[in-house]
């Protein structure tokens, strides 16, 4: 993690020299349970520091305890103007977008009596294009269990479907977290309750189903290409040994 903060002047070619510069770390805290880490809240003890300017470039790197930062990793904004649309719906503005890192699907029972996936079309301009929301889209075409539809959404729509019992699931899509399921909106001072009915009862079935593809995908091609160069490897020793033999 790299973090700009005013350092002690040190020169840059103090790297290529070898030159370690660190600080005596305090005792470690316990390792936290896999099962209780946060994504983007659970940091190690220590960072790894390097300053920066736009005249001298980087400078060389330290290494020191997880300490008071100007602007902490944990932030949720780094500054106002990014979060100030989140008030946009006080305003008339009812259409749902995307966050900044995320794509944003809501699965309901539209008002014709179907099952349905939606999520925000790119031909907006707002939209993030993003490869894990064509893949959402490409699988749940694949399965042809239920309509896919790429279309404005907005709150109103969703309050409705919720009080009228079709608000099945909401949950946002990214490269990082995959699938991120949604409990509550808080919409206009009340709360839309978003239903979490998988066995775990930490999302909806459908978030559940869509992970658990996207993951398995994710480590069978992992594992594909880990096959591929193995096999790679012992064709060229194969060939290698036929050819000495005269056979090629």
């Amino acid at each position: 993690m790299f973090v700009t903060r005013k350092l002690q002047a040190l020169k840059a070619t103090q790297l290529s020299q070898g030159y370690k510069a660190f600080s005596a770390l305090a005792g470690l805290d316990a390792k936290t349970p896999k099962e209780k880490l946060t994504f983007g809240s659970t940091f190690s003890d220590h960072l790894l520091e390097v300053d920066w300017d736009k005249t001298s470039g980087w400078g060389a790197p330290l290494i020191r305890p997880y300490g008071p930062l100007a602007i902490d990793p944990a932030a949720s904004s780094l500054h106002y103007a990014l979060q100030v649309n989140l008030t946009s719906y006080r305003h008339g503005m009812t259409k749902l977008c995307s966050a900044g890192t995320m794509n944003l699907f809501v699965y309901w029972i539209n008002e014709q009596g179907e099952k349905e996936l939606v999520t925000a079309p790119l031909t907006r301009g707002d939209i993030l294009p993003g490869v894990t929301r064509q893949s959402i889209l490409e699988l749940a075409r694949g399965w042809g269990e239920f309509k896919v539809t790429e279309t404005t959404i907005t709150m109103p729509s969703i309050v409705k479907a919720e009080q009228e019992g079709r608000l099945l699931e909401v949950f946002g899509s990214g490269t990082a977290a995959v699938i991120s399921p949604v409990k509550l909106i808080n919409y206009n001072g009340k709360d839309v309750n978003v239903p979490l009915d998988a066995p775990d009862g930490k999302s909806g079935q459908l978030t559940k189903r869509i992970w658990n593809e996207m993951t398995d995908i994710q480590v069978k091609c992992m594992l594909f290409e880990e096959i591929i160069r193995y096999e790679r490897s012992n064709h060229s020793n194969s060939m290698a040994a036929w050819n000495t033999r005269g056979l090629l």
